[in-house]
């Protein structure tokens, strides 16, 4: 684990207040700005006795805090003279760090930082102030928004996260002078709400439309792992309601009801976002020819409205729609005819969440878990999780996203700690994702239930202690147990492979294969092909993603013969992305050597699919990527285009050309920098010393372009490290 701390100044401007007499409990730091201070004095102090009445230390820090950097260095110094360190809250005009060069510490984000301004392709991320290790250098302010700085990654910096300490933010969704109030009436209310204890006995789930490929067998997957987790929610008179998209047709005006339940804890949404909206429902079914046409007729209308408001020519896109699902030019009619808007319109507000329906009601849950992409783009003037905070309900704390997110992540792992008694901050700090944020309150915390201990795992550091551990009844603490042992060096990789082939518990086998996949090593590798047979879909998913970064070809008929087997489309999705990455070539070969006569004629089909689907990657690859990626006639610009798809795909045959491209003296600089970027996304791989070698001769280069030897430290360091998360590689 990477533990450090640097010397720094302190801020001769900074004032702390607070922690009389209570310097043995575990801090947190109230950092705020001045102007705040000055207009929140009441509210402030109130905040900060509902925290110390909780059993913590709380101190306020008020400061002038010109860049990031200021602040950050002052946390850092607060935590070399203060070992209890636990905590910080930043509220009101704390500076925004926006990351750049990091997008493989996010789990989806990989916009192209050279064609789109600097706002859109970099990450508003907090892990600027609570991974103490982290390297940046400083690119400037925003222009526009002075609450906004951009760094970069350095490459001599570590390539993961590990969190020192919990960080979350409370910032208004305004900049005008209102900002103060609805500060005000968030902390008055964080102060009233937690003078009553909670315990979490009710709780919603819901997955929306689209996410997880809209696969029953993924979602069943989850509520058994949440049966586990939180086991009392299953008992009355508590309860867990767990709500899919197609359940009701006003499934809108359900959730709205559901969050104004007053005795509702936890709500966690599953579903695609925007920074202003929520995705939930999707287009109704359509039951007959009539309303099938009417919906085409909708998303082309949709469609020619978005194109024109990106100042698109609109006659192109109705070629293109009319030539891509043959449709008469006649259904596009109506498009901006205001009648039809508002019909259009209020039709899909009657689909989503938008700012205003929550402002309109009184949310109740305690914590919301916004697993969806840009509900947290805190930098923004407005953004959706500010809509829950700042209003006259209970919810105290969200967990949201500052930029896209990736639907394959465990988006609940470790959830049963909640209910035993942690802090939301505690919970969140093993969240390694630079776009993951706590927003409100990170100290609250629900009660323990009679059916939880509140014990934290601690203390664990022999065989026999471990072995007495692993009998433990309760799946969440053998799931702790496993983390703490295994990252301490205490469990074996033939420990953890027991403990996968034996716990009955779906979430204990997933946490065993995920401390393997952190090893990375033959142990890892050698138990992918049972974990694609695992009962639970997620573990099988995984192992399916794992088995094509990782990229033997011996695994191809087994994952072959898993995709002819499987019942889940994400699963199915998951090995078909496999078998590209292992090699499109060798995985249509593989195909035409599977004995088709004990197939059904449904398994026939779908194997011939998967081979032609194969066929055309080889051509993709083959004919379009790699010869961009050799021409050195064509622009720069092309080339780099090109190379940036071996981040989402790459695959095994690619690594060895971007090799030669990365070594090439005569190249581009530029395209070979983008080849070595590139394959820094190669972490699992079975070759990746090939990869390892080759960036360290590049490094030790003395006559090379200083960013390339940069570019190439930074590719070396990730390869070493491995991946950010296991989950998202």
């Amino acid at each position: 684990m990477r533990k450090a701390f640097f010397p720094v100044l302190m801020m001769g401007a900074a004032l702390l207040m607070g922690c009389n007499g209570l310097a043995r409990r575990p801090l947190v730091v109230l950092y705020t700005d001045q102007q705040t201070a000055q207009r929140l004095t009441i509210e402030l102090e109130a905040y900060r006795q509902t925290i110390e009445a909780d059993g913590l230390c709380a101190r306020l820090c008020v400061g002038n805090w010109p860049t990031p950097e200021t602040l950050r260095d002052h946390i850092r110094q607060t935590a070399r003279s203060n070992p209890n360190l636990e905590g910080v809250i930043l509220i009101g005009d704390i500076p925004i760090p926006m990351i750049r060069d990091a997008q493989h510490l996010t789990s989806a984000f990989k916009m192209d930082q050279q064609r789109f301004d600097r706002t859109r392709s970099s990450v508003p991320s907090d892990r600027f102030y609570d991974d103490f290790d982290l390297e940046f250098d400083y690119l400037g302010p925003d222009s526009l928004n002075p609450l906004c700085f951009f760094y970069s990654l350095a490459a001599a910096s570590p390539q993961t996260i590990e969190k020192e300490i919990y960080s979350a933010r409370i910032i208004a969704p305004v900049r005008d002078e209102s900002k103060y109030a609805l500060l005000a009436a968030y902390l008055s209310k964080v102060t009233v709400v937690r003078r009553i204890p909670h315990r979490l006995d009710q709780a919603v789930t819901f997955t929306g439309h689209g996410y997880y490929s809209e696969d029953l067998s993924a979602w069943e997957g989850e509520l058994l792992t949440l049966r586990e987790q939180l086991p009392h929610l299953f008992n009355p008179p508590r309860t867990i309601r767990n709500y899919y998209h197609t359940m009701d047709r006003q499934m809108k005006a359900v959730l709205l009801s559901e969050l104004q339940r007053p005795d509702l804890d936890l709500m966690i949404f599953h579903a695609h976002g925007g920074t202003q909206a929520q995705y939930l429902i999707g287009l109704p079914p359509t039951e007959t020819a009539i309303s099938q046409i009417e919906a085409v007729q909708s998303f082309l209308r949709n469609k020619l409205r978005e194109v024109q408001r990106r100042r698109k020519p609109l006659e192109a896109v109705k070629a293109y729609y009319s030539a891509e699902y043959d449709v008469p030019e006649s259904w596009f009619d109506r498009a901006f005819d205001e009648l039809t808007m508002r019909q259009d319109s209020l039709q899909n507000a009657a689909m989503d969440f938008y700012p205003g329906d929550i402002q309109s009601i009184a949310p109740q849950p305690r914590v919301i878990m916004f697993d969806e992409c840009f509900n947290g783009a805190f930098q923004q003037t407005s953004y959706m999780a500010a809509a829950y905070l700042f209003n006259d309900g209970a919810t105290l704390t969200a967990i949201a996203n500052s930029v896209n997110i990736k639907q394959d992540i465990w988006a609940t792992e470790n959830l049963g700690v909640l209910a035993a008694g942690a802090r939301i901050g505690e919970w969140h700090r093993h969240n390694p994702l630079l776009e993951s944020h706590l927003l409100g309150d990170p100290t609250f915390r629900f009660h323990p239930s009679t059916h939880f201990e509140r014990r934290m795992v601690s203390g664990l550091r022999n065989l026999a202690s471990c072995q007495k551990a692993h009998r433990h009844p309760n799946p969440n603490r053998r799931g702790l147990i496993i983390d703490q042992l295994a990252q301490s060096g205490h469990l074996s990789p033939a420990a953890l492979t027991a403990i996968y082939d034996r716990d009955p518990s779906h979430l204990v086998r997933l946490k065993a294969l995920k401390n393997l996949a952190l090893r990375r090593d033959t142990v890892f590798e050698a138990i992918l092909p049972r974990a694609l047979n695992d009962p639970y879909e997620l573990i099988r998913r995984f192992a399916a993603m794992w088995a094509g970064v990782v990229g033997h070809e011996t695994w191809l008929p087994v994952l072959i013969e898993r995709y002819l087997q499987e019942h889940s489309r994400r699963v199915a999705g998951n090995i078909q992305s496999a078998l590209e990455k292992i090699g499109p070539a060798a995985a249509a070969a593989a195909c035409s050597t599977i004995d088709t006569t004990l197939l059904s004629r449904h398994q026939t089909g779908q194997l011939q699919r998967l081979r032609l689907r194969m066929e055309r990657s080889e051509q993709w690859l083959t004919t379009e990527l790699l010869p961009a990626l050799r021409d050195t006639t064509l622009k720069p610009a092309k080339r780099i285009a090109e190379i940036r798809t071996f981040r989402n795909y790459p695959f095994q045959p690619a690594h060895q050309p971007l090799i030669e491209t990365a070594l090439n003296s005569g190249d581009d600089p530029a395209v070979r920098c983008a080849a070595l970027e590139a394959l820094g996304w190669f972490t699992f791989s079975w070759q990746r010393r090939l990869i390892i070698d080759a960036c360290r001769d590049l490094a030790s280069r003395p006559d090379e372009p200083p960013q390339l030897r940069l570019e190439a430290v930074k590719t070396l360091n990730r390869l070493i490290e491995g991946s950010n998360y296991v989950f998202t590689p």
